[in-house]
């Protein structure tokens, strides 16, 4: 982490906090439902990333780009009644499957504002890219 980080100059700005997988795993037993068939290294990263919402009792979130898992924790994230802002960013590829950003522009909660025209290629940040963009 430190070697991609250090050119950006933010580590003096960063906490990092160690999170138990298990027990992250275990808080999120009742939202197996949300993940379909997920397979085992989505639903961890899930956990983590509903751990940390919820460990940071974040209720808004910026969100630059991201894939199928993103969508699931905002979803999450909104039913708690949380807000996400989602930046049209791609991740450096096309996107094959369906990703956050393609459910933040279908979503039409008030909790959710899809941001694009930042990046140039933003297109390959949706697998389906929207044609009112």
């Amino acid at each position: 982490m430190q070697s991609s980080y250090e050119n950006l100059n933010v580590l003096h700005r960063m906490i990092i906090v160690g999170v138990d997988i298990e027990e992250a795993m275990e808080t999120i037993t009742g939202e197996a439902w949300r993940l379909g068939d997920m397979p085992q290294w989505g639903v961890e990263y899930y956990a983590l990333g509903r751990a940390a919402i919820n460990a940071t009792g974040s209720m808004f979130v910026l969100c630059l780009g991201g894939g199928g898992i993103a969508q699931k924790e905002a979803e999450a994230n909104i039913l708690d009644g949380g807000r996400w802002v989602v930046f049209a960013l791609n991740r450096g590829r096309k996107e094959g499957n369906p990703s956050v950003l393609d459910w933040a522009q279908r979503n039409n909660s008030p909790n959710v504002q899809l941001v694009t025209g930042k990046d140039p290629n933003e297109r390959d940040g949706f697998a389906e890219y929207p044609e009112s963009t």
